[in-house]
């Protein structure tokens, strides 16, 4: 048996690579029905997770990978959910 811990991994719902959990952004929806960032990674609910790379996140929200991942219907605001997680990207 090896040492090496048990690294949990996710697959980004933009590029479709799977990744280390710690390297991607969990987004969830809020109690206004609004995508939010988790930093934290505990909220409870249903998450979907992205790469920090701008070109992956805009391609899950505009393609509605995003939406899809998280089960609810995209919405006509797609650019301002681009804007609003980008900047809680950064």
């Amino acid at each position: 048996m090896t040492d090496v811990p048990f690294r949990p991994e996710r697959k980004c719902v933009g590029c479709g690579k799977l990744r280390d959990r710690a390297e991607l952004a969990r987004v969830v929806i809020g109690a206004d029905g609004a995508f939010e960032l988790d930093t934290a990674l505990a909220r409870g609910g249903r998450g979907a997770y992205v790469c920090r790379n701008p070109e992956c996140l805009k391609r899950a929200v505009l393609r509605g990978h995003l939406a899809r991942a998280l089960r609810v219907p995209p919405g006509p605001d797609r650019e301002a959910v681009l804007a609003r997680l980008g900047e809680a990207l950064k």
